[in-house]
């Protein structure tokens, strides 16, 4: 009875981003923002579990891997190469505690003259040296375990306290809907 009151879980969605999968940007680009469905969930440095990479065709990563996070909203700053096809890809905590990732590509095709940048071979991580060096594998799976362990434990306490709400609701109107019994008192 429980399962049929329930909302249903899902995991947010991706709602819009600018720019938009398949455009072509045609004035220099300083910003990759993505927007979803409901607020996102911060688990500790958001950098960790937060992450937009762009990359050309060629390999090459643009962008210094820090993320703004505002409540449904991330973003990074940037500034990028040559003309061609860019590629976004992104990894956010649903607001449910889940990890969603995906990707998309955009065009670029600036005016003639503007300022193109090298890029850089490695993806960028935000407060890196140089945001070029990766930390260490086993330091980032270990907290990315520990951020995925706690989302998922925000996530179980939420939904074990709504099943309790929904429990104790259920419980109130079946009192109430279910007649009493009277003793009578017979006189002789």
């Amino acid at each position: 009875m429980l399962a049929t009151t329930a909302p249903a879980s899902a995991h947010d969605a991706l709602i819009s981003s600018d720019p938009r999968p398949g455009a072509t940007i045609t004035t220099p680009l300083e910003r990759v923002e993505l927007t979803f469905s409901n607020a996102l969930l911060e688990l500790g440095g958001i950098d960790n579990v937060f992450v937009i990479q762009v990359s050309d065709d060629a390999g090459r990563f643009y962008g210094s891997g820090c993320v703004d996070l505002s409540n449904d909203t991330v973003s990074t700053a940037l500034m990028l190469g040559e003309p061609g096809t860019y590629t976004v890809r992104w990894q956010v905590t649903s607001g449910d505690g889940h990890p969603i990732s995906d990707s998309y590509t955009f065009a670029y095709a600036p005016p003639l003259g503007t300022k193109a940048i090298a890029g850089q071979t490695t993806a960028p991580v935000c407060g890196g040296e140089g945001s070029l060096k990766p930390p260490s594998t086993e330091a980032t799976a270990t907290s990315a375990e520990a951020s995925v362990d706690q989302g998922l434990a925000t996530g179980l306490i939420v939904g074990v306290s709504v099943l309790v709400a929904i429990a104790g609701t259920l419980l109130v109107i079946a009192r109430r809907t279910t007649p009493r019994k009277r003793d009578h008192v017979h006189s002789d």
